[in-house]
C-alpha cells in the first residue's frame, strides 16, 4: 500500500496478467480477443432493438463499476447500487420508448427529456442515500457517485438517442432503398466507430513520424500535438467520405463535422480516462478483457464522441428539418 494525496492506494490493483495472457502471451491474447470480440459487438449493433439496448446497458454497468473501483483506491466510497440503477432503469425506459413510440421527432425529444429526468432523479436519490450515511466521506461519496453517473451512463446512453435519430432518418426514407430494419443506425455507428479507430491509428503513426511537441505530458507522456492533429485529419477524411456516400441525404459537411467530433472528442475521452487512471495509480481500469484492459479502457473515447455527435444531429434535425 502506498499513500498518494492522503488516500491509500493498493499498488497490487489491478492484479498481474490474467491466466489467458500468461498462457498465450499478451500480443496473441489481444489478437484472439479481438477476433472474438469485434464480430460479437458488430453482431449486437446489427441486431439492434433490445439487443442494442442490452449491449449499451451492459457496457454502461461494467464501465461504471470500474470507475467506482478506481475511486475506491483513492479512499472514496461511491454508492454502487444507485449507480447501477442509473445505468439500467433509463436504458430500459429508453428501449421501451423506442419500441412503442410513433418513430418521429417526438421520439427523439422524449428520449432527451428522459435522460435529463433520470439524471435529476438519481441525483436526488444519491443525495438522500448520502445523507443517511454516517461516514466522514459523505461529500466525497456523493460527488463520486454523481460524477460516475454523469461520466458513464448519462454520456453513453446518448447512443440510444443516436439510434433513434438514424431510425428516424430511415423511416423518412432519407436513406433511399438501401437499408431495411436496423441497418441505418448500424451503418452510422460503424462509420462513427471507424472514425474513432482511424483517429487512434493516425495519432499513433503521426506521433511516431512527426511528434515533437508533447500534448499533455503530465497526463499521457507519449501523446504529441502532431499525432493528435494527424489522427483528427485521418478521422475527418474517413468519415467525410463514408458518411455522405452511405447516407445520400447527408452532405460532406456532415461527414467532416462527425469526423472532426470523432477526432477531437475521442482523444479528449482518452485523455480524461488516462488522467483518472494516473490519479488513481492504476494501469488499466480492470482486466475484464484479457490483453485489452477494462471496458472503460476500450470505450473511453465513445463516452465523449457519442453525446457530442448526438448534439450535432439534434441541431441538424431541428434547424434543417426540410432536408432531414
Amino acid at each position: 500500500m502506498s499513500e498518494s494525496g492522503g488516500a491509500m492506494v493498493d499498488e497490487r490493483w489491478p492484479k498481474g496478467r490474467t491466466r489467458f495472457e500468461e498462457r498465450f502471451g499478451n500480443n496473441l491474447t489481444r489478437i484472439i480477443v479481438a477476433l472474438v470480440g469485434i464480430p460479437l459487438v458488430l453482431g449486437l449493433f446489427y441486431l439492434g432493438g433490445w439487443w442494442f439496448v442490452g449491449f449499451v446497458t451492459a457496457i454502461s454497468v461494467g464501465a461504471l463499476l470500474e470507475f467506482y473501483w478506481m475511486l475506491e483506491k483513492r479512499g472514496f466510497h461511491p454508492n454502487k447500487g444507485v449507480g447501477v440503477l442509473a445505468c439500467i432503469i433509463p436504458a430500459i425506459a429508453s428501449g421501451w420508448d423506442l419500441a412503442v413510440s410513433e418513430q418521429d421527432q417526438l421520439m427523439v425529444i422524449s428520449l432527451m427529456v428522459l435522460q435529463v429526468i433520470s439524471l435529476l432523479f438519481f441525483s436526488l436519490v444519491t443525495l438522500i442515500a448520502t445523507l443517511r450515511r454516517e461516514k466522514e466521506d459523505a461529500l466525497g461519496s456523493m460527488v463520486g457517485t454523481l460524477s460516475g453517473i454523469l461520466y458513464v451512463p448519462f454520456f453513453l446512453n446518448s447512443m440510444l438517442s443516436l439510434y433513434a435519430i438514424f431510425l428516424l432518418f430511415e423511416i423518412r426514407e432519407s436513406l433511399g432503398n438501401a437499408f431495411e430494419g436496423n441497418l441505418g443506425p448500424f451503418y452510422f455507428f460503424m462509420i462513427m466507430l471507424a472514425g474513432i479507430w482511424i483517429c487512434d491509428s493516425g495519432a499513433y503513426f503521426g506521433g511516431r513520424a512527426f511528434g515533437k511537441h508533447k500534448l499533455f505530458e503530465r497526463v499521457s507522456p507519449k501523446k504529441t500535438w502532431e499525432g493528435a492533429i494527424t489522427g483528427a485529419l485521418f478521422s475527418i477524411v474517413t468519415v467525410g467520405f463514408l458518411l455522405p456516400w452511405v447516407f445520400p441525404r447527408l452532405s460532406w459537411v456532415d461527414g467532416v463535422a462527425v469526423g472532426l467530433i470523432a477526432g477531437i472528442f475521442g482523444q479528449i475521452g482518452d485523455l480524461v480516462e488516462s488522467h483518472i487512471k494516473r490519479a488513481c495509480e492504476v494501469k488499466d481500469s480492470s482486466q475484464i478483457i484479457p490483453g485489452h484492459g477494462g471496458l472503460l479502457d476500450r470505450f473511453d473515447s465513445l463516452l465523449f464522441v457519442a453525446p457530442a455527435t448526438f448534439l450535432y444531429f439534434i441541431v441538424r434535425l431541428f434547424l434543417d428539418s426540410g432536408r432531414i
